[in-house]
């Protein structure tokens, strides 16, 4: 089966290493018991985050943004071009920190809040841009889209007259047997 044509690549800001790092850091201080913990988790998280950003992929084809992520469980997440509503932009004190956001796209049908987002990523590198160009991809799918099905081309117009030609003729024939 073919590859989809990826149009545009997210490129992931390693940066976003440090935040995780921080964020792990922060719960651990919540618990008695994680306290103790983070001098591990500072030692061994950069392994499996460094890991994890290597099989971290977004990309953008004609159709869909697809996003692959994990480690040991492989997550793929297909959100079509025409579903895609809007993609919102997140920028927690610690990502403003680290000039990282966090992009959620949402889509048609979906409850509101980006907990309901159906595909998040977070540490794009110039995330405003990345959003603009996958909004305007959309929206040129979305135009060609409704302009392929409002004006049909010549050959269907044709091929729908022969069809309702047939008809005519098979009502017609029907029509003189029952005057019979």
């Amino acid at each position: 089966m073919d590859q989809p044509e990826v149009l545009l690549e997210a490129k992931i800001n390693r940066k976003v290493t440090r935040y995780w790092l921080l964020n792990g850091s922060l719960i651990c201080m919540v618990s008695i018991v994680g306290v103790v913990l983070i001098p591990i988790w500072l030692i061994v998280g950069p392994f499996f985050i460094g890991r994890y950003l290597d099989k971290l992929r977004c990309a953008v084809t004609r159709r869909s943004v697809v996003l692959n992520k994990g480690l040991m469980v492989r997550v793929e997440k297909t959100v079509p071009m025409e579903k895609i509503t809007d993609i919102g932009m997140v920028q927690g004190p610690i990502m403003r920190m680290l000039d990282l956001h966090k992009l959620s796209f949402e889509t048609a049908g979906q409850t509101s809040g980006a907990a309901a987002a159906t595909l998040s990523i977070v540490g794009i590198e110039n995330a405003q841009e990345f959003r603009d160009q996958v909004l305007r991809l959309r929206d040129e799918f979305t135009d060609q889209a409704t302009t392929s099905s409002t004006s049909p081309s010549s050959d269907s117009n044709d091929s729908s007259l022969e069809k309702l030609d047939a008809i005519l003729s098979v009502l017609q024939r029907i029509e003189k047997k029952i005057e019979k």
